[in-house]
């Protein structure tokens, strides 16, 4: 794994420790945090 790109609410959720993530998200996330490597994430709009 290089890195990961998230949405904001999955990070939202990821933080939060929110059952709506997924267990692979879930995992993407720990692998990256754990292995030191980058989380990219989207900036959030209103359209």
């Amino acid at each position: 794994m290089t890195a990961v790109v998230a949405d904001t609410h999955t990070i939202i959720w990821y933080l939060r420790d929110n059952t709506r993530l997924s267990p692979a998200a879930m995992n993407a996330l720990d692998t990256a945090t754990t292995g030191g490597y980058l989380i990219y994430v989207s900036a959030i709009y209103v359209v």
